[in-house]
C-alpha cells in the first residue's frame, strides 16, 4: 500500500469511541444520561470534519495532481487529530438534539417541560400546616418552571468556564432539584397536621358517579 492509498483509507477510518466492549472504560448503554450527549458529540465532529475535508478539496483543485495527493494526506492528518483533541478536556453535562433544538417544535418542547412544575400550582390553595409552608411550595413550583426553562435554552452544557454562562447553565438544574426536593419534603412533612376530614368515609351511593 502507498503512502497516498494509506493516507485516503486512514481518511475514511471510522471512529472507534463506541466499540470499548470488555474494556475498562465501557460505557454501559442503557445511560442515557451519558450515551445521548456522546451520539450528538460525534455527530457535531463529524460536521466539522466534514467541513474542513469539503475545504480542503475546495483548494486542492484549484493546485497540480502532486499538490492534490499532499493536500489529501493533509487531510487525513487532521481528520486523525480532531478525533483525538480536546475529547477529555470537555466534560459534558447535557447536549440536546441539535435537530430538535434549533426546529419550530423547540418552543413547544419548552412548553411540555415547564408542564411538570406548573401542575402543582393546582395546589395554590390548599391547606397547608403553616402559612410560611404553603407560601414556600408555591414559591418552589415557581422556581421548578423557571430554572427548567433556562436549562433548556442552552444547546450544550460543558463543564468549563464561560463566565456567567457556565454559572446560568450549571445552577439551573441544582436549583431545578433543590426546588423539587422541597416540595417532596413538604409533601410528607403536611402529615404531621392533615385536616380530620381527610379520615371521613364516604358513601359511594350518595354520588352520582357510581351511575356510570
Amino acid at each position: 500500500m502507498t503512502g497516498e492509498q494509506r493516507a485516503a483509507f486512514e481518511y475514511l477510518a471510522v471512529s472507534h469511541r463506541f466499540d470499548n466492549e470488555g474494556l475498562r472504560d465501557q460505557v454501559p448503554y442503557w445511560s442515557v444520561w451519558y450515551l445521548t450527549p456522546r451520539v450528538f458529540e460525534k455527530e457535531e465532529r463529524d460536521r466539522t470534519m466534514a467541513a474542513r475535508a469539503l475545504e480542503t478539496q475546495k483548494s486542492s483543485s484549484a493546485s497540480s495532481a502532486s499538490a492534490s495527493s499532499s493536500s489529501l494526506a493533509e487531510a487525513a492528518a487532521v481528520h486523525v487529530d480532531f478525533r483525538t483533541e480536546g475529547h477529555k478536556r470537555e466534560i459534558v453535562v447535557a447536549h440536546r438534539d441539535p435537530d430538535l433544538y434549533r426546529s419550530r417544535l423547540w418552543p413547544l418542547t419548552c412548553l411540555f417541560g415547564m408542564s411538570f412544575g406548573a401542575l402543582h400550582l393546582l395546589s395554590w390553595n390548599d391547606v397547608f400546616p403553616t402559612t410560611v409552608e404553603l407560601r414556600l411550595w408555591r414559591i418552589a413550583a415557581f422556581v421548578s418552571m423557571g430554572s427548567m426553562l433556562v436549562f433548556m435554552h442552552f444547546e450544550k452544557v460543558v463543564l468549563r468556564w464561560e463566565g456567567m454562562v457556565t454559572i446560568v447553565s450549571l445552577s439551573s438544574p441544582a436549583v431545578y432539584l433543590l426546588s423539587r426536593m422541597v416540595m417532596m419534603g413538604e409533601v410528607f412533612a403536611a402529615l404531621r397536621a392533615e385536616e380530620p376530614a381527610i379520615y371521613d368515609t364516604y358513601e359511594v351511593s350518595s354520588y352520582w358517579v357510581h351511575l356510570l
